[in-house]
């Protein structure tokens, strides 16, 4: 990575929080019981007394650490102590639990009550928030691994417009009965929540449907999900055992949904 992107994000800190330098390439920062230190020659950050699961987080050369600081200085002022923080979470995922990964942000009382923030690049966050694309499934195999997440998120920022951009699943009952990982994505609705958690207090945020005015047109590609989606639901919930639907299937020629019950009982269709 550039130097000079380096020199941009630190410009943005600089602008917005109050730093205290020690010489022209070594600064720090206090609030509360929290100091968090800017290595500038060395491309390094520290925050003291903060728990992480492994210390390649502090390096400065990846746009992604850096996007990581700078959430971090914003939770500050937000009102989050390290206490409540931990960075670079480890998880051992797989079926024998060899394999891991590390959530970047977790913020957490007393365990409990977890936020879940995987920080993205400006050119990765695209990729990582297409609900039709592999990627998206990152954030979902934390959600299926721990029960305290309330609220997982994507998050990035862009310099050019000084923006957060936030991608939220609030967690609800629909969502922790999942069996598996796949279940889990089936059963989320496919839509992120783009309020901005640093608008909230620490812990006391809610995330609310969409309203009307939020709502996007559909995508053949993701109509064709969702009825993929639907099959599998009818298929789990034995409705064809139960006799309620027949078959299900759909209407090419005229691009509509159609339905057809037992042979007993013949509907219109569309």
């Amino acid at each position: 990575m550039n130097k000079s992107v380096l020199e941009k994000y630190f410009t943005e800190i600089d602008s917005n929080f109050d730093l205290q330098k020690i010489n022209e390439l070594e600064y720090f920062y206090t609030k509360n019981n929290n100091k968090i230190k800017i290595d500038l020659a060395n491309e390094r950050w520290s925050f003291e007394g903060v728990e992480t699961g492994r210390n390649t987080v502090w390096n400065l050369k990846s746009e992604e650490n850096i996007i990581t600081m700078l959430l971090v200085f914003k939770l500050l002022k937000a009102g989050y102590s390290k206490e409540n923080i931990i960075l670079e979470k480890s998880f051992a995922l797989g079926r024998y639990k060899k394999s891991a990964a590390y959530a970047d942000i977790w913020l957490h009382k007393d365990k409990k009550q977890v936020i879940c923030i995987e920080v993205k690049t400006p050119k990765e966050i695209n990729k990582y928030t297409d609900v039709n694309g592999k990627h998206i499934r990152q954030l979902f195999s934390y959600l299926f691994q721990e029960k305290n997440i309330r609220i997982a998120s994507y998050y990035s920022f862009d310099l050019d417009s000084r923006s957060d951009y936030f991608y939220n699943v609030e967690v609800d009952n629909n969502l922790l009965v999942a069996k598996n990982l796949e279940d889990l994505f089936a059963r989320w609705n496919k839509v992120f929540n783009n309020k901005n958690l640093l608008d909230f207090s620490p812990f006391e945020l809610k995330i609310d449907g969409k309203k009307f005015q939020d709502l996007k047109d559909i995508s053949e590609k993701d109509s064709k999900i969702l009825f993929n989606q639907f099959l599998t639901i009818l298929n789990k919930n034995n409705y064809e055992q139960g006799k309620i639907i027949r078959k299900t299937i759909r209407s090419h020629s005229k691009g509509r949904w159609c339905w057809s019950k037992s042979s007993k009982d013949s509907s219109p269709s569309g």
